[in-house]
């Protein structure tokens, strides 16, 4: 009975991370064919915050205006699956070396390209298509989902064979 309650676990689980990086695949993937036009970097403010388990961390906000058809949108997504979710607005980076990296490559007041959906032209992103970090999801998920579905077969075989 217990290790249903974990086969279960584990299924819902892994459903859920298939659920969540799915989309953020598939949108991230799209992407890379969306229409390309130049943005004005106004602002990169970089927020240090510190955890006593993983050490310092670095949130990079960016502000990118940029026009299409002559109406003026912002951007502060680097790429899919960034974004504002609760206070984090924009990137979070784990090194200094790597905020410095991002502060070379968007220099403010300097341009840069957007890359904006077509449909919506208020849906874009800095870098476009898919990033290692939301595979890594999908995969997590798919791992799990699969060990649940096969601990499901291994014990409906075993009740099967004591019937």
């Amino acid at each position: 009975p217990s290790s249903w309650f974990l086969t279960a676990l584990t299924c819902i689980g892994g459903f859920f991370f298939i659920y969540l990086s799915l989309p953020i695949i598939l949108k991230g993937n799209a992407s890379n064919s969306w229409n390309k036009t130049t943005g004005y970097i106004k602002s990169l403010e970089v927020s240090e915050y510190y955890d006593y388990e993983s050490g310092s961390y670095y949130d990079i906000d960016i502000s990118v205006i940029y026009n299409v058809k002559g109406k003026e949108y912002k951007t502060s997504r680097f790429f899919i699956g960034s974004g504002s979710i609760g206070s984090w607005s924009g990137h979070i980076c784990s090194s200094r070396k790597e905020v410095e990296k991002i502060k070379k490559y968007f220099p403010v007041h300097s341009y840069t390209n957007v890359y904006y959906n077509p449909e919506n032209h208020s849906d874009s992103v800095l870098m476009p298509g898919i990033m290692w970090s939301n595979l890594i999801l999908l995969l997590f998920g798919i791992l799990s989902f699969g060990i649940g579905i096969s601990c499901v077969i291994v014990d409906s075989r075993s009740i099967i064979s004591k019937s």
